[in-house]
């Protein structure tokens, strides 16, 4: 069964997929269906090619996929075998449109958002671990800022220690 676009509903187990971890790169795990991961059909090499529902086969490449932090909590998705992106085809809207490997663009239809989900649902407006940790690194450093006489010391020196995470190592930590 091939990979589609959804409206996002957060008790929606179809939406949610296990990361696991193979060092460098990741697999994506679809719980419902169990021992089937993403792959990128007939491990091609070409533009469009669709993203399928498959079973577990370790050294496939077509397996494998590398996340590209790009800002925001989103992150690019690169097929390992082939160095071509996840991409919503034709930057469609609709519920339902493919989801293709592609070459790297500029546009928003490769961009995902990676949220953590434990045993509860998510809710209707997902933050990622990297949003919280720097919404409140923000926060404590504005507060700090408003010490008097000495909070603007105190923001420089707690920001310099308080550095912002590397988002790519959040993602592992996410997962």
């Amino acid at each position: 069964q091939r990979l589609v676009q959804k409206k996002f509903d957060p008790e929606d187990k179809h939406q949610q997929f296990r990361i696991d971890s193979g060092g460098h790169f990741f697999w994506l795990l679809l719980p419902p269906f169990k021992e089937r991961y993403v792959a990128v059909n007939d491990s091609s090499m070409e533009d469009r090619a669709e993203l399928l529902q498959w079973e577990w086969e370790k050294p496939k490449h077509n397996l494998r996929f590398i996340p590209e932090y790009v800002g925001d909590g989103y992150y690019r998705i690169k097929a390992m075998h082939s160095n071509k992106y996840l991409d919503v085809y034709e930057m469609k809207k609709d519920v339902g449109a493919a989801v293709v490997q592609h070459t790297r663009s500029t546009t928003d239809n490769q961009l995902f958002k990676l949220v953590p989900v434990v045993d509860n649902a998510v809710g209707d407006n997902p933050q990622s671990y990297a949003q919280v940790n720097d919404l409140f690194r923000k926060g404590a450093l504005g507060l700090i800022g408003l010490v008097p006489k000495y909070g603007g010391g105190l923001q420089f020196l707690v920001g310099m220690f308080w550095s912002e995470h590397d988002h790519l190592a959040d993602l592992w930590n996410q997962m």
